[in-house]
């Protein structure tokens, strides 16, 4: 999840009531003060390509993509975003919703497995669900589950021009992340791995690591192909070239931190004598400083590191 904004503190309270309706005994609750997100509405649908659709607000970008056998929803959002969501995918088509897939599991991004209909299979890689169970968002009253799917480094659903190939990356925003690609469309939504033009937010509490999140963006620059077009965890949707530029501007980050960053070094010093290039002058950078930390912690033991 990426922080823009607090949500009002009436949205965190209802958000928690939920979390305790939908949460079985003794299962530990999701830490909401830490996913809080801007409480936008969720806008209309725009269509991307043939049967793919964009829905942003509420949350995050949510990708709708209908197939013959009913609709697969990436992303659905906060649960309170589920019914302005439900109805966005109500005037695209009739057709039932039949799979979740969760680019990773904060609650911005999948909070709505916790209320969506019982029958709908979730899929996500195998950390993200794991997280969600953790957090009490998989169960229902009376402690029923949804259908789960999960995979651990790569899945294929269905075939032909419908087939999406969801593609994890290791360690990165989270232990879970993962590329949700639609073949057909040549479109790949990526989550919070590109969350929008700004330097990448390490939920290192989540199993996120700064250095590998470099290298997960280089793998899929390298391995990922036939992809004109990515959707942004809460962006805009980008030509591919933008992709290439994240992987370089976290590269960047990361050489910077392990060049400058040594036993003793004065963090605020280092931080603040960074020279983000020219090319990325459209980025916004207001959390340079804590994503370099992050990276930090990632590359140092906590005795190096000076606070």
């Amino acid at each position: 999840m990426v922080t823009r904004r607090i949500v009002q503190a009436t949205g965190l309270a209802a958000l928690s009531m939920l979390a305790l309706l939908v949460r079985p005994p003794g299962q530990r609750a999701a830490a909401l003060v830490d996913y809080s997100d801007e409480r936008t509405p969720v806008e209309a649908f725009i269509e991307v390509a043939d049967h793919l659709y964009l829905v942003a607000g509420g949350g995050c970008n949510t990708t709708v993509f209908v197939t013959p056998s009913g609709v697969v929803v990436v992303d659905p959002k906060y649960a309170f975003s589920w019914p302005a969501l439900d109805a966005q995918i109500r005037r695209i088509t009739d057709r039932p919703v039949t799979h979740v897939i969760v680019t990773h599991s904060h609650p911005d991004h999948a909070g709505s497995v916790s209320v969506i209909p019982p029958q709908v299979e979730i899929v996500g890689q195998a950390h993200a669900i794991e997280h969600l169970r953790e957090d009490g968002w998989l169960y229902r009253a009376q402690g029923a589950v949804p259908p789960v799917r999960t995979f651990t480094d790569g899945l294929t659903l269905f075939d032909g021009d419908d087939a999406i190939t969801l593609i994890a990356t290791g360690p990165a925003h989270t232990d879970g992340d993962s590329l949700v690609v639609f073949n057909h469309a040549r479109v790949m939504q990526v989550g919070d791995l590109l969350p929008f033009k700004a330097p990448p937010t390490v939920n290192i509490e989540a199993g996120g690591d700064g250095p590998h999140f470099a290298v997960a963006l280089a793998n899929t620059v390298t391995n990922v192909h036939d992809v004109d077009r990515v959707i942004t965890g809460h962006g805009a949707v980008v030509p591919w070239s933008d992709l290439v530029d994240y992987a370089d501007f976290t590269a960047f980050l990361v050489r910077y931190v392990r060049a400058e960053m040594h036993f003793a070094a004065d963090k605020n010093a280092v931080f603040k004598g960074i020279r983000v290039p020219s090319r990325y002058s459209g980025y916004e950078l207001d959390r340079l400083f804590n994503t370099l930390d992050e990276i930090d912690r990632g590359l140092r033991p906590r005795w190096q590191r000076v606070f």
